[in-house]
């Protein structure tokens, strides 16, 4: 988990707290009612799952040409392969009355917001590439290098749509570890914090600029996958 945290413009961002966090659905919710009345927060998991669920069909006639898939997040299907824990935490935001509908957020938007992003989708929007980043699959040295351009990727747009956060010492720490060398857990343990950091910027730009009805893949009766543009 990545919280960020600071002003409109983005010249007083920082990284309020970087690392991870193995809590139960309610125990996370409890976790980001913490952080105040003012929250946005995107999400890598599924929030809303249905039968007719969608949002990964329409994302794949937009990033699909880009080889950004995602597994269609259907109730069936992450109950095979135990993977409920994020509608059982869409739910408990719900429950507490969270925005979860991506169409309400506005740009400047006061209040609760919870969202569900796909980062792959998200580096080719933001970043501008022409294939998705190689990290998660493949051989080591492939990962590795992907791991290495995700860095470089991120710095770049961390300085362009947050300039607070140049420097940042919890975000250099996570952006100048050398990935070439990781291997086993450590290597997961930078794959899952860039992604954080992913996750959290994405939430910031949906606050400043707002969510278009085209950055939406998907609704909020069946599920969605948000992909702000650059």
């Amino acid at each position: 988990m990545c919280v960020l945290d600071g002003g409109a413009a983005g010249e007083g961002l920082r990284v309020a707290a970087l690392g991870c966090v193995v809590a139960t659905p309610a125990g996370f919710a409890d976790l980001l009612e913490g952080l105040g009345a003012d929250v946005v927060v995107g999400i890598d998991a599924p929030l809303i799952v249905h039968e007719e669920r969608w949002a990964e069909g329409a994302l794949g006639r937009v990033y699909g040409r880009y080889g950004a898939f995602a597994y269609s997040a259907r109730p069936a299907f992450l109950e095979k392969m135990g993977g409920m824990a994020g509608p059982e935490f869409g739910c408990e935001l719900a429950r507490r009355e969270w925005e979860l509908d991506p169409r309400r957020l506005a740009a400047g938007s006061a209040g609760r917001f919870a969202f569900e992003t796909y980062p792959h989708a998200v580096h080719v929007a933001q970043f501008g590439l022409a294939r998705i980043l190689r990290y998660k699959k493949g051989r080591v040295a492939e990962r590795c290098a992907g791991l290495a351009q995700y860095q470089v990727l991120l710095r770049d747009l961390a300085a362009r749509v947050a300039p607070g956060l140049a420097g940042d010492a919890l975000l250099e720490g996570v952006l100048s570890v050398d990935a070439m060398v990781l291997r086993g857990r450590a290597r997961k343990q930078l794959e899952d914090q860039l992604d954080a950091v992913t996750c959290a910027l994405t939430a910031y730009i949906a606050w400043r600029d707002g969510i278009a009805p085209e950055e939406v893949f998907g609704d909020a009766a069946t599920g969605y996958i948000v992909v702000p543009r650059r």
